[in-house]
């Protein structure tokens, strides 16, 4: 009985520590550079576990290829409804796989769900404005809870919608300015990576520079695009001739 006690204390314990660290983590990585190492890089696994039912054996790149061609339907199906580059949907999947690594114990205290790590909520305590409701509330799709929102996302073709209905929405708010990027990859991973609907309309709107430059997750995937096109194809004409 005492050994039995001491086990469940000593797992209690393991548990703790897992979670402590994971915040710590996040906390350190908050507050600094991504390209500053700091003690707890050896948290982040090669790839992020929402890939992690693709083929372990496999280098990260490779497994992001093989998700790809598990779900290139619906990369090109989203393609066509959202009317935006197959390439950026698949790429930006890739990215955040890859160069934003997250472990399974990051889903405890986490606000995104699935591939892309949408977020389904803004807030720790509290729904907010993340960029998948404003996407709703513009009518881009249906209207769901926060846990119905979580769920959808978990699932491949879930996200997938999200992101191309994303898309399609910081593509409108662009040509509203004066650009096109339905098929402009390196921006609309830049525009992913860094704002919501209405912080991207106040940028546009305050700033309106001449050239748009992607930052460092939308140069990765320009980086990325001809891996990505082997796999799942070049985009229709009709949607790159918006």
């Amino acid at each position: 009985m005492i050994h039995l006690t001491r086990r469940k204390i000593a797992a209690a314990l393991t548990a703790a520590c897992a979670v402590a660290a994971w915040i710590a983590f996040n906390f350190v990585n908050t507050v600094s550079s991504a390209d500053v190492p700091t003690i707890f890089d050896g948290i982040r696994p090669q790839i992020s576990y929402e890939l992690s039912d693709t083929p372990g054996q496999l280098a990260p790149r490779e497994r992001a290829a093989w998700w790809m061609k598990k779900n290139k339907g619906s990369i090109i199906a989203a393609e066509k409804r959202w009317r935006v580059d197959r390439r950026a949907i698949a790429d930006v999947v890739m990215y955040e796989a890859i160069q934003n690594p997250e472990p399974l114990a990051s889903l405890i205290l986490s606000r995104f769900a699935g591939p892309g790590k949408l977020h389904y909520k803004a807030q720790r305590f509290g729904e907010g404005e993340p960029v998948t409701k404003e996407v709703e509330d513009l009518g881009y799709l249906p209207r769901r809870s926060v846990g119905a929102r979580k769920v959808y996302l978990e699932t491949d073709s879930g996200s997938i919608e999200y992101i191309g209905a994303i898309f399609r929405a910081f593509s409108d708010l662009g040509g509203h300015h004066g650009y096109s990027l339905s098929c402009n990859v390196p921006m609309l991973g830049t525009f992913y990576s860094s704002w919501t609907l209405s912080e991207a309309r106040s940028f546009l709107t305050r700033s309106h520079p001449r050239t748009l430059r992607p930052n460092r997750a939308g140069t990765w995937m320009e980086q990325q695009i001809l891996f990505v096109q082997r796999i799942v194809g070049t985009p229709s004409r009709s949607v790159c001739a918006q």
